[in-house]
């Protein structure tokens, strides 16, 4: 066998496995890094993977970090945002609420064409000077421990059998789960739920699947950048997904819970048709005498890991290798991201000597906490999908706290701070998070209590619309504050967190009435909680339309203005908030009103 030695083996060359190679070329020239890859090139110019949509962590990652910025402006589709069209199935799309950007965001993301951008990336590895082995695969590892390096036999292209010896080894193999299954890691996956999808050749423009006479519709596009989106048809327990990519093709996906739809309903192409004719008429339509290139069904999608790294034992587990959780929110690119920071990091302090138990256990603590705040804000969500009266607030909720807390994080380099750095913003992160369990705990008692009103749907909701607190927090994030000025920013957004949750929490008291107050102040443990509600608040909703709007405070404004005001059951709000476990007297209402 011929023997190679190297700082830094990865096993796997897609998405992970690649931008890792590179970053770690970019900022340690000195390693010798190894890439070993299963299918060689050209791989098809428009590959059927899942992670073709990224948002802002995951696009600033690839744009800033791995040097991606020009090459993705030039190649691949800029994205218009997340936007979603929720209602009931087989509603016609006009007709339920849409739920997105007004215009192209300011902060960039984009739509990437998986099979091109893999491609891309293999030249630019080899050109950083990474070793790029195509058509080999690893069939045994010997992971090392301590000090022992690790070593792996791998079958080459010609089928000469070779061993690998790394210091450093990283499984970025995807569903392959090679590290998982070799140390026994592997953990069940949160929530339970499937998907199935399939691209076709030709550009799927959202407003095609909405009749021309539908006027005031199709003006809201006022730019023509509805389509850039990545947009999501939504009903009870299930979305459908639209993805334009830069080679003329369509992705397009169905996701659906296990509590709402059994898998096996579309788990075939026939299948797949009949369950879209079924609950989305209209794209059924546009399908007809189109050919589906590709069809692929993933069940129980996500999954997870006992544990993502061992800085002692030097090995890691990136991007689907680590873990994979629901992508309605485009998660994926965003964990590969930290990951790969993360990684990078752990090598660099590695040979610098300086790789202590504490600052490893410092900053892993991060993804379990964080990967669990993501499960909380997208799993078991799809009681919401067909209710947009509270799925729009709680998106505006999740967007802030995800620009807010991960965001953050990421762009202000969280993950390269010292040790004593990284402990004094793990507070007010901690606290967005615990924040975060209660907003979430709130939605659902909210959903659960009120029901489904279509004659209260709002045409439009803009996610984030301008101006309003929303649009604020997204372009802070174009504002780096590293170092000491991050830890004031983090406790800026626990104070703006805390008043957003006061007024959704305020705005859902309302909703559910005199009925449902005690059970909902149960929910959130009001007499825990004790939000900082005084009687000033209080007293405005007594008042004249006119003389409120004049005086409540910035976020409601912004609230009422996005989704109408709250609807009520005409209790007054100081005996809503008795009911619910907090007393604001009558008398002391008044006297402010």
């Amino acid at each position: 066998m011929a023997n190679d030695s190297v700082d830094v083996l990865i096993c796997g060359g897609g998405l992970a496995g690649l931008t890792l190679a590179r970053q770690l070329r970019r900022e340690q020239p000195e390693l010798r890094v190894m890439v070993v890859e299963s299918q060689p090139r050209p791989l098809p110019a428009a590959c059927h993977k899942v992670g073709e949509s990224s948002v802002e962590l995951g696009s600033h990652y690839f744009a800033e970090v791995v040097g991606l910025k020009d090459y993705l402006n030039k190649e691949h589709l800029p994205k218009n945002g997340l936007r979603f069209f929720v209602g009931q199935p087989g509603t016609a799309i006009a007709d339920r609420t849409e739920i997105g950007p007004v215009e192209l965001p300011r902060l960039p993301s984009f739509q990437m064409d998986r099979g091109k951008l893999e491609n891309d990336l293999r030249a630019m590895v080899e050109e950083a000077g990474a070793i790029l082995l195509e058509g080999a695969k690893v069939v045994d590892v010997e992971i090392g421990t301590g000090t022992t390096a690790h070593r792996a036999r791998v079958v080459d292209a010609t089928g000469e059998e070779r061993e690998i010896v790394a210091r450093w080894l990283v499984d970025a193999t995807g569903r392959r789960h090679l590290l998982q299954r070799n140390l026994d890691m592997a953990r069940p996956g949160r929530p339970a739920a499937s998907a199935a999808w399939f691209r076709v050749h030709e550009k799927l423009e959202v407003g095609e699947l909405v009749p021309e006479q539908e006027e005031r519709w199709h003006t809201r596009d006022i730019d023509h950048t509805r389509w850039l989106s990545t947009n999501h048809l939504m009903g009870p327990g299930y979305w459908v997904w639209l993805i334009p990519l830069s080679t003329g093709h369509t992705s397009i996906g169905i996701v659906t819970d296990h509590v709402h739809h059994d898998p096996s309903s579309y788990a075939k192409k026939d299948k797949a048709l009949a369950w879209i004719a079924a609950h989305e008429p209209a794209l059924s339509r546009w399908l007809e005498g189109r050919k589906l290139e590709d069809f692929k069904v993933l069940r129980h999608y996500s999954s997870a890991s006992e544990r993502l790294f061992s800085t002692e034992d030097r090995w890691a587990c990136v991007g689907e290798s680590g873990q994979f959780v629901d992508p309605l929110y485009s998660p994926g690119s965003d964990f590969i991201g930290t990951l790969n920071c993360l990684t990078s990091r752990f090598i660099r302090e590695d040979r610098a000597g300086t790789l202590t138990p504490e600052l490893s256990n410092e900053l892993t603590r991060m993804m379990p906490a964080w990967t669990e705040d993501c499960l909380r804000t997208v799993g078991d969500n799809g009681v919401f999908f067909g209710r947009a009266e509270v799925f729009a607030p709680k998106l505006w909720w999740d967007f802030t706290h995800y620009w807010d807390c991960a965001c953050t994080y990421f762009f202000n380099k969280g993950y390269e701070f010292s040790l004593e750095e990284h402990r004094r913003i793990r507070e007010p992160l901690e606290k967005l998070f615990a924040m975060n369990r209660k907003a979430q705990d709130l939605f659902d008692a909210w959903a659960r209590m009120t029901p489904p009103d279509a004659t209260r749907r709002k045409p439009f909701v803009g996610l984030p619309p301008y101006p309003c607190f929303l649009t604020d927090q997204h372009m802070a994030l174009a504002e780096p504050a590293l170092g000491d000025a991050l830890f004031p920013r983090l406790e800026g957004h626990v104070a703006l967190g805390e008043e957003v949750l006061r007024e959704v929490f305020l705005r859902a008291l309302c909703e559910v009435g005199e009925a449902g107050a005690k059970e909902l102040g149960a929910v959130v443990k009001l007499a825990e909680w004790r939000p900082a509600i005084d009687a000033q608040r209080v007293s405005l909703e007594a008042l004249p339309r006119a003389e409120r709007n004049r005086l409540i405070p910035s976020v409601t404004r912004d609230m009422d203005r996005a989704f109408g005001r709250a609807h009520d059951d005409g209790t007054p709000l100081f005996k809503l908030l008795s009911l619910a476990g907090l007393e604001i007297g009558e008398e002391t209402t008044q006297a402010h009103a």
